[in-house]
């Protein structure tokens, strides 16, 4: 099963300026129909409660929340709210014989599944703005290892769809 982190970013790496801001206020329209493609292509979505809105594609949505937990109509509409820790998850959707599962999460679970190494890839699109302050990809120290995979320019303002590959090491 591969998993694929999916985050929009400006250039100087800021994912959300403020708490929860909708980032289709500042995204190109590019990015918008990108993650609607690639999100109707998994297999399902992992992301945290504070970056959920809606669903936007018929797969089921992996919440991690504290608090909510998952009503019978939820299930029902293929929305699970999860505390599990993310290896556990991720074996349970491989027992679903998933194999595409993307991760739209926040910092915090951005930071939870990259520092248990459990990302293969990440797809950033970068957009051409500048914001200074606010939240980056995680929320924790750690250092991985990139190979670019593939890099396209989406539009003529320069917004750009960068592909990476997670280099696995051998401990």
């Amino acid at each position: 099963m591969k998993v694929t982190m999916v985050m929009v970013s400006s250039v100087d790496g800021i994912v959300s300026r403020q708490s929860q801001e909708s980032v289709k206020t500042w995204t190109s329209i590019e990015d918008q129909h990108h993650l609607i493609e690639i999100v109707r292509k998994c297999d399902a979505v992992i992301t945290g409660r504070k970056s959920f809105t809606k669903r936007i594609a018929e797969v089921p949505y992996y919440v991690y929340s504290r608090s909510q937990k998952s009503t019978d109509e939820d299930k029902a509409g293929g929305l699970f709210f999860t505390q599990k820790d993310p290896t556990a998850l991720l074996e349970e959707l491989q027992n679903l014989q998933f194999e595409e599962v993307l991760l739209l999460g926040g910092p915090e679970i951005n930071s939870l599944f990259l520092n248990a190494k459990l990302v293969d890839e990440i797809i950033i699109t970068i957009e051409p703005k500048l914001f200074g302050n606010g939240k980056h990809l995680a929320s924790s120290e750690f250092e991985l290892d990139l190979k670019l995979i593939d890099l396209k320019k989406l539009n003529k303002n320069g917004t750009l769809l960068v592909t990476y590959a997670i280099k696995k090491t051998i401990d």
